[in-house]
Parts: structure tokens; C-alpha cells; sequence
């Protein structure tokens, strides 16, 4: 069993296409079905554990871990974790772009690898800063060598490294992935841009060579030109190797539907510059593009076709949802209305396929992203509460049994969907309404058995096992920050990111300034707290409630809350002075 820490720094992996998840089902062994009640027999039977016969079928496709040679010193490799990974092979040495999202997995592929070539790694390219492109770097660099291979990155990288220093919607990406599931037909049955996640340990090491525009390095003779290509974030970084004809795209250009907006709302996702980064390829003579998931595409003439397609499906999606919201439309309308004409050209080819995010939600986040959360309807500036809603619409039907009952008549019909919104009303309205929470379990597991896309069924899936109290959402880390993400920051980020940590119901008439000294740096910084809000200064503030004295790394940990403050200072990691109980105000925001 792994230690709490390892546990949790490995879940965070999660967080860049994920904000980055590793837990593992043993790990939530303590929270397996603890708190379970007992369940009322509900009038929706339980469904068969099965799932979509199409999403099997493509995720059959990406079970077997391959190396693909694409050219004398190009390999593409595959299928050993959610995303992909390109290496440039000469004698002198490897330029390694991506490095999966698992330390194991890549291990696995390093393995595989040194069949092949037995030269050194000399370099590390992070196609950008998504948790599955990055979390198995310690596969590649070891500790110690850290100095030895540089990393190269987009300098745009600090920003979302920024994000990630405080945890936002992390039950989100625990659930999108499925990392609360089983891996079996009961749970996950594979990721939909890739292998299924896995369980293992997750890694970050912080960029040692920053490119700003483009970057040409030399692999034992091989030119390989780096250059700014945002896509699924705005810090990509693509690799150009024009001696061999090869594309390493990341995630900016990959064989599915493009994932330009998601449920879990990314500020990095942006459209138009997407569509500019695949323009910029298609000047390219490309005979062979690695894109960040599924598989490659060769062929220069198949390159261009598809790059053509690709950038064309990103702006009519754009360009449609933004039509739709000037129509008048709401998010929902205009889901339904792009995807019914999207180009058939688009929607029938195989490589366009949705299995990972559902096509509608993906307009409605290109919605949001343009136009906000208002549908344009201004009744919905004043309209009451879901709760409040969903409990007159139970008076509407006549009580609560009449609402039951128009529940098992919508799911006779087949109406699946509107039966779970009346059941989800019903549960709501009424946490003690057991044939309601069944009902609502049984039909986000029929629903989620029958779709095409991985996410929707592991959000379903999950959430029924929450509902059931198999597991605890309470005991989930959904409130840490991984400590190698802290170590890559700023100052200023580093002691912002406490802010959404406090308590606010204890802070709110507090006032503090604390004096905090990293030894090792010998760094002094003022942390000023006021009603919640904290400032950070460098240097040391002229007055003085607390003076914090510790190292950089202990103050990780303590930021990340993987160490609490009490049992830093009980075993003199931290050393404190100033008055006790200003200190135990300090330490009550925490709680």
C-alpha cells in the first residue's frame, strides 16, 4: 500500500487534461463502501453492467503498447497510456517528446525502448503541461540527473502551472477519468482518447529550458525545431524534424473530434489560436504527424487532408455555437442545432469520432467560453433556484407519488433522460427518499451503459457510487496541491494559492501579518491576512503578529496541505513566534 503522500501526489496527475488523478481503487479500499445505507426497492430495475458496443470496439483498438517506427531515427510510441509519445533516436542520444502520465507506463515504454536504442536521453520536450503529458518524466530523468537533461518548454507553461497550484473542480477530473471506477465492464472499460488510466505514480519536474517563440536543438545531427502551437492549451510546444518529415503535434492535432472545450472549463482552451497553430502545419511538408492521442497519420497528402478537416470541424463549431447564441438559442438549443449540421464529410469519418467528451457539451462550453453562462433569455436573470424549481415542479405534478409516477411512465417510454431529471428532483428535494435515490442510481447506470463516450459513463458511474456511499467524496484530497507543481512557481503563487484554503467563516474578522523565512533560500516574505484575503510581499513586514521559520520544501507540503501545521511545529519542521493564540487563529483558518 503506498504512503497518504505518494497516494495523492500521484492522483494529481490528473489535472492538465485532468488536473491530474492517480487514485488507486485499493487506496479508497478504507472508503469502499463505507457510509453504504440501505436502498429502497425502486420501480427502475438495475440494469446489466454492459457498455456501448462502438466505444468497445475503439477502445479495443488501443489496448496493445507499441513502438512504431516512422522513419530511420522517428518512433511514435502507443498505447501504453493515455497519451502518446515520439522519440528522436541517434547515435549520440534520444530527444524524447511527451512522457505519458505515469511513471510505470513510461517505464514500461523506456524499457521497450532500449531494444531498439541503447543511447542516452538527452532531452526532454513537454508538448505542453497537461498532467498525462508530463507525469512520467521521472521515468526518463531520475533523481540526480536533473541537471544532465533539460526540459524544454513553452514559457507559457507558468500560467497553467499557476492553475494548478489551487485545486478547483477536482472531483471533476476524478470523475471524468474514472479514476473512482472499477476496470472492468461495472466501470471504466478504457479512456476514449487513449489506454484507460492507470494507478501509478505521478511526476513533475519543473522546465529547465524555456522557448518563447522557437527553438531549433541538435539530436546527435538530427535538427529538430521547437516552436510555440497552442492547442488543447495556449503553452504548446510542437517539435518539427524536417530531415525526416515528421510532425510532433501533442495536443493540438491529434485522430478525433477536437476536444476545444470541456465541462471542467479550461482558460487555456482557446479556439482561434487552435485554429491558427494547425494552419501554420498545413505550410508544412508533413509526412508523418504523432499526435498526442490515438495514433499517427502518414501520408504527406493524408496529413494535409486531415490537418484541412481538422482545423475546418474547430471553426464550424466555433463559428456555428456563436451563430446559435446570436439566434437566440440557448446552450442547450444550440448543442442540438450545430451537431445536426455539422458537415457530413466531418461527422462520418472515422477519425472524428467522440468517445472521449460527448460533441454537445463541447459546444456548450464553446458557448460559455463565448458568449458567458446567460442563455440571452432575461427571465434567467431572475429565475429562482434549481432546488426551488425542481420542488414546484413536484407540486405541479400533484405530490411527490404523482412525480414517482411520472417518472416510471417517462422511463417505459424510453424517455431515459427526463426520467433521471425527475428522479435527480425528486432525491433532491428529499434525501430520505430511498425509491428515489435507487431510481436515480439504476438510471445514471443505464444511461451511462449505453453511451459512446468515456466521460459521460464515468461521470454516471461515479456519481451512482457516491449516491450509494461506496465512496466518500469527504475523504477525497479534492483540497491539496501537489507539492512538485508548488515547487514550480513563483513566490506570489506560491503564497496566494493559502487564499482558497481558509475558512472563511473563521477569518472573517482576522487580522494578521506574518513574517515567513525559508531557511535554505534565506528568503524573507510577508504574508498579510485580512478578513480571509492574503497579501503577499517579499521581504519582512514592518510589523509582526507570527514569524514562521522553516524550509522550502516543508512549506510545500504545509501550502499543499500534505503536513498540517500543528504536527510541523510539534516536530520542529516549523518553528514559530508570536503569541499562542494568534497562532491558533492561524492555524483554525486551516480546518
Amino acid at each position: 500500500m503506498k504512503n497518504p503522500l505518494s497516494i495523492f501526489i500521484s492522483s494529481l496527475s490528473i489535472y492538465g487534461k485532468y488536473v491530474a488523478a492517480r487514485l488507486l481503487l485499493l487506496s479508497l479500499a478504507g472508503l469502499w463502501f463505507a457510509g453504504s445505507s440501505t436502498i429502497a426497492m425502486a420501480s427502475i430495475p438495475a440494469p446489466k453492467p454492459t457498455a456501448n458496443p462502438e466505444l468497445l470496439a475503439h477502445q479495443k483498438r488501443l489496448e496493445e503498447p507499441k513502438i512504431v517506427k516512422l522513419t530511420e531515427h522517428v518512433y511514435a510510441g502507443m498505447n501504453y497510456d493515455l497519451a502518446n509519445i515520439g522519440v528522436v533516436i541517434t547515435d549520440q542520444g534520444i530527444l524524447v517528446y511527451d512522457v505519458f502520465g505515469e511513471v510505470d507506463r513510461a517505464e514500461q515504454f523506456l524499457t521497450d525502448l532500449r531494444k531498439i536504442s541503447k543511447a542516452p536521453i538527452i532531452g526532454v520536450v513537454y508538448s505542453h503541461a497537461h498532467g498525462d503529458h508530463v507525469g512520467g518524466v521521472r521515468a526518463f530523468i531520475p533523481e540526480h540527473s536533473e541537471q544532465d537533461i533539460p526540459i524544454y518548454a513553452h514559457e507559457k507553461y507558468s500560467r497553467y502551472m499557476r492553475e494548478m497550484t489551487i485545486p478547483r473542480g477536482m472531483i471533476r477530473g476524478y470523475m471524468q477519468m474514472g479514476y473512482l471506477l472499477p476496470k472492468n465492464i461495472e466501470g471504466s472499460v478504457g479512456a476514449g482518447a487513449g489506454k484507460a488510466v492507470g494507478s501509478g505514480r505521478f511526476s513533475f519536474l519543473e522546465p529547465t529550458v524555456i522557448v518563447k517563440d522557437k527553438l531549433t536543438i541538435d539530436v546527435g545531427g538530427i535538427a529538430v525545431e521547437l516552436f510555440y502551437a497552442p492547442g488543447d492549451l495556449d503553452d504548446g510546444l510542437a517539435a518539427w524534424i524536417p530531415s525526416e518529415g515528421v510532425l510532433m503535434a501533442g495536443d493540438s492535432a491529434y485522430p478525433m473530434m477536437p476536444i476545444i472545450a470541456t465541462p471542467r472549463f479550461e482558460h487555456g482552451r482557446r479556439p482561434w489560436e487552435a485554429i491558427d497553430t494547425v494552419d501554420l502545419y498545413r505550410q508544412l511538408p508533413i509526412e508523418h504527424l504523432i499526435g498526442g492521442h490515438i495514433g499517427n497519420v502518414s501520408g504527406q497528402e493524408n496529413v494535409y487532408k486531415f490537418l484541412t478537416k481538422f482545423r475546418d470541424a474547430i471553426q464550424f463549431l466555433h463559428d456555428q455555437t456563436i451563430r446559435a447564441a446570436n439566434k437566440g438559442m440557448d446552450h442547450d438549443e444550440a448543442a442540438q442545432w450545430v451537431i445536426a449540421t455539422l458537415p457530413k464529410d466531418i461527422k462520418d469519418d472515422p477519425n472524428f469520432t467522440a468517445h472521449y467528451q460527448n460533441l454537445e457539451w463541447i459546444i456548450k462550453g464553446l458557448y460559455t467560453k463565448a458568449v458567458g453562462w446567460w442563455n440571452g433569455d432575461v427571465v434567467n436573470l431572475v429565475k429562482i433556484t434549481w432546488i426551488e424549481k425542481a420542488q414546484h415542479t413536484i407540486d405541479l405534478a400533484g405530490g411527490r407519488k404523482n412525480m414517482h409516477n411520472a417518472m416510471e411512465a417517462a422511463f417505459n417510454k424510453g424517455q431515459t433522460a427526463w426520467a433521471m431529471e425527475l428522479a435527480n428532483m425528486l432525491f433532491q428535494t428529499d434525501n430520505d427518499d430511498q425509491q428515489a435515490r435507487t431510481a436515480l442510481i439504476n438510471l445514471m447506470r443505464t444511461v451511462a451503459y449505453q453511451s459512446h463516450t468515456s466521460n459521460q459513463r464515468h461521470y454516471l458511474l461515479s456519481q451512482a457510487l457516491i449516491l450509494e456511499g461506496h465512496i466518500n467524496v469527504a475523504q477525497l484530497p479534492l483540497n491539496k496541491t501537489n507539492p512538485d507543481f508548488l515547487r514550480a512557481v513563483d513566490a506570489n503563487t506560491l503564497f496566494r494559492s493559502l487564499g482558497p484554503k481558509i475558512s472563511i467563516e473563521k477569518a472573517a474578522n482576522l487580522h494578521l501579518t506574518l513574517h515567513i523565512l525559508l531557511s535554505d533560500k534565506n528568503n524573507d516574505h510577508s504574508l498579510f491576512i485580512r478578513r480571509g484575503v492574503i497579501e503577499h510581499r517579499n521581504g519582512k513586514p514592518e510589523a509582526i503578529d507570527l514569524t514562521f521559520t522553516t524550509d522550502s520544501e516543508t512549506w510545500h507540503l504545509l501550502v499543499g496541505r500534505h503536513l498540517d501545521w500543528a504536527t510541523a511545529i510539534k516536530e520542529k519542521q516549523l518553528t514559530v513566534k508570536g503569541e499562542q493564540s494568534k497562532l491558533n487563529s492561524f492555524i483554525d483558518l486551516f480546518e
